[in-house]
């Protein structure tokens, strides 16, 4: 019996649930608590597993505080909360919980203090921390990073229209060290805009503009403009090849020395409800799980945290000290 942990239900926390409740390939037996203080969200994840049906034998078990599960083990946790209290959620897990597996959501955390405590816990306690960046685990991904693997030059820009620079240039950043490896990066703001827009969640901020990030070998830049209608364009160059994937209209197109040609690489990415049975199985059976492990997206978050809070002291409010991004 795999005993589970989700901390945080609502709109991603509920789809986390609905995966661990129908997705298995060990066809394993779950016992899942959910820990979360929302009726609302509690409702809400009530609603979609009755939308489903499993052959799996889970049990399921709702709970306020993390109190109501003191010194129980547990065989995987995923923190689905916001980034606001994530590090506090981690350190009352970690002190009150038995655990050795860890999904977490991304950013990470709103500062790289906040990351460098979090790098200190993980490795006293011997955590087995991943970072949940899901491109890497798409099949289209996949395939373009086994295409080239053998190239010494890869340059990536991601173009759109309102995709959430603030909160979701984190998930580029850990697609570009996937199919470049940059090793180390600096990154350059001077191209986002100065005025900061309120998110669609409460209480964060987005942004507009330009950034650029300069690896060893490799470059991405992300421009995100404003407007109705949201679009993200994704253009992988390596070399002779050239990829364009569409990922709002789930599109390929390949060149080769600058030719467009037919293509075997099939668009093929996943929701969260589809995933996170299958990581928990592998993650739990010593199985690449194929998300970034937390040293390396320590690495990715270190620069662009400090980088965005500077942005955000300049101009949203010089005595901040977390960037309001989640």
């Amino acid at each position: 019996m795999q005993k589970i942990l989700v901390i945080g239900c609502g709109e991603l926390g509920s789809r986390h649930v609905q995966s661990l409740y129908k997705n298995s390939h060990l066809n394993s037996k779950r016992e899942i608590h959910i820990v979360d203080n929302s009726n609302s969200s509690i409702s809400i994840t009530k609603e979609r597993l009755n939308q489903i049906t499993t052959s799996l034998e889970t049990n399921l078990n709702f709970a306020k505080t993390i109190d109501e599960l003191k010194n129980k083990d547990f065989d995987f946790v995923v923190i689905s909360t916001s980034a606001t209290n994530r590090l506090e959620i981690f350190k009352e897990i970690v002190l009150k919980l038995n655990f050795k597996n860890i999904l977490l959501e991304k950013v990470l955390f709103q500062n790289s203090t906040e990351l460098a405590e979090a790098k200190k816990i993980i490795s006293k306690n011997q955590i087995n921390a991943f970072v949940n960046c899901p491109r890497r685990n798409f099949g289209h991904y996949l395939e373009i990073r086994e295409i080239i693997s053998a190239q010494s030059n890869v340059n990536i820009s991601v173009k759109g229209v309102n995709w959430g620079m603030a909160c979701n240039s984190i998930h580029f950043i850990d697609l570009w060290f996937f199919l470049a490896n940059p090793l180390i990066y600096n990154i350059d703001v001077e191209g986002v805009h100065s005025e900061v827009f309120n998110s669609k969640r409460e209480s964060f901020k987005e942004i507009f503009g330009n950034i650029k990030l300069v690896g060893n070998n490799t470059t991405l830049t992300l421009d995100c403009y404003p407007g109705e209608i949201g679009s993200l364009t994704v253009q992988i160059d390596a070399g002779d090849m050239l990829f364009i994937i569409d990922e709002i209209n789930s599109k390929i197109i390949t060149c080769k020395n600058g030719e467009e040609f037919e293509s075997d690489i099939i668009f093929s990415s996943k929701y969260q409800s589809e995933m996170t049975g299958h990581i928990c199985d592998d993650i739990i059976s010593s199985v690449d799980c194929g998300l970034t492990p937390f040293d390396e997206s320590y690495n990715i978050h270190y620069e662009f945290l400090n980088t965005m809070l500077g942005f955000f002291k300049r101009n949203l409010n010089n005595e901040l000290d977390k960037c309001p991004i989640t």
